[in-house]
């Protein structure tokens, strides 16, 4: 019977979630060493980036409270990045509004709360 790539039936990395995770299993084996805290026993396959790949350097072996702590952090990670860039892009259009304006750049620092140089390196950054 034809495995892996050469199977009729093969997905790639667009796989279910458990099938990624099965396959993980069947061609890396089951694991027994936390790679976080070295505890022996049921170990988990973690996805580093939330990216589902056969691709084994994007995963940890974790055991099941190793796991559950990094998929906490990573998210509380993507909702400060989403936060973060949300609050970045408030600041452009305030920039914007103000330049278009003609506004001073002291006055924008001042009313946006952001050094003057950081005023100078946004209007670079953003070609203003």
């Amino acid at each position: 019977m034809k495995k892996g790539k050469n199977h009729h039936r093969w997905k790639g990395d667009n796989a279910s979630y458990s099938a990624i995770h099965q396959w993980l299993r069947n061609n890396y084996g089951e694991i027994a060493i936390c790679e976080h805290c070295n505890t022996k026993g049921f170990i988990e396959y973690a996805s580093k980036r939330k990216i589902y790949t056969h691709d084994i350097s994007e995963w940890f072996q974790l055991c099941r409270k190793c796991h559950s702590k990094y998929d906490k952090i990573s998210q509380n990670l993507l909702e400060f990045n989403k936060k973060a860039t949300e609050n970045r892009l408030k600041v452009i259009l305030k920039l914007k509004h103000f330049l278009s304006q003609g506004v001073k750049k002291t006055y924008i620092s001042k009313e946006l709360g952001i050094s003057l140089g950081h005023v100078y390196l946004l209007i670079k950054q953003e070609g203003l």
